[in-house]
């Protein structure tokens, strides 16, 4: 499922205490993790600590076993059903399953995803978040799964009835999904700053596949654009460098994609660059700085279910033979 994969690029803030969101949003990793720890040394059950958890674990910060995990959130809803973050972790938790278990699996899975992002819009319906979730899961679910446009445009209609302010933001999946995308880049250009965390990332997020999105098009000028506007108003968040990066990249810019990707990954180690900044050494001729981008990329293990990590291992594999 494509949502899937789209969800998982930017994952939910949720309602975090603000000090977890401000810390994740700037990326002051180790600061979110003490923060986590201590809410969860305070009381094992609580369920933003269990969320923050998850959304540490979804940023590549801390390892941890996805079927414990998830067995906490199942356990946190069992004790309070109207548990806000656990709801929509939980749902993240089996689409991130989903994505990497084929079709079948995802299908298995399609009731239990909608079924908490539906739980979680009950109680807030008002929230961004979820409302992005639900209306992402009915943009990509066949409707055998419990998907369909028109319940999308429902769950849009809804939520600008409750919020006019923020419901162009919820409707640029929708203008995007029908190739929509000058209309969806002018929604995200004129969005004002925002101060809410769980808005901002979905703007940001917004504005990164968009980007990509502009980019696979072969749309090298939007991608640029695009990617431009992410860096300048998201300026903590790597994924306007690799956007930028990847312009150059596919432009014939080896040299300054490699600039822009090294800079993105000085950012974030695990921001996933190292597959394009291998592609800019080889084309550079440095053979074995490509080979190292390419072992770092692969050697993490949540990649798998990226259709570019294959790709990576055969790169990797052919670089090998040189």
């Amino acid at each position: 499922m494509s949502m899937i994969a789209a969800m998982l690029l930017v994952p939910a803030v949720f309602t975090f205490t603000p000090d977890f969101s401000v810390a994740m949003e700037e990326r002051k990793f180790e600061q979110a993790r003490i923060l986590m720890e201590q809410r969860l040394a305070a009381d094992p059950n609580d369920g933003k600590g269990i969320a923050m958890k998850t959304r540490l674990f979804f940023a590549g910060v801390i390892q941890a076993d996805e079927d414990t995990l998830t067995d906490a959130l199942e356990a946190c809803i069992d004790a309070n059903p109207d548990a806000f973050e656990c709801h929509l972790a939980l749902g993240e938790m089996y689409g991130r399953e989903a994505s990497s278990g084929g079709m079948m699996r995802g299908m298995m899975l399609a009731d239990d995803i909608l079924e908490r992002f539906q739980d979680a819009v009950r109680i807030q319906p008002k929230n961004l978040q979820a409302r992005n979730n639900l209306q992402s899961f009915y943009l990509a679910a066949p409707g055998i799964a419990g998907g369909g446009r028109d319940k999308a445009d429902a769950n849009y209609e809804a939520f600008a009835a409750l919020e006019p302010g923020l419901a162009p933001l919820l409707k640029v999946s929708m203008l995007m999904r029908d190739q929509k995308q000058a209309e969806a880049e002018k929604i995200l250009t004129e969005l004002p700053d925002q101060t809410d965390p769980s808005v901002r990332q979905l703007h940001a997020g917004a504005l990164t596949i968009l980007a990509f999105e502009r980019i696979n098009g072969k749309d090298l000028d939007s991608g640029r654009r695009v990617g431009a506007l992410l860096s300048e108003r998201y300026p903590r968040l790597p994924f306007g460098l690799i956007a930028i990066g990847r312009v150059e990249l596919e432009g014939g810019d080896a040299k300054l994609a490699a600039e822009k990707l090294e800079q993105a990954l000085a950012m974030d180690p695990n921001c996933g660059a190292n597959y394009r900044l291998g592609l800019a050494y080889e084309k550079l001729g440095r053979v074995d700085d490509a080979r190292k981008q390419y072992q770092s990329f692969v050697a993490v293990e949540s990649r798998k279910g990226l259709p570019i990590f294959k790709e990576a291992q055969a790169r990797l594999k052919a670089i090998g033979k040189s």
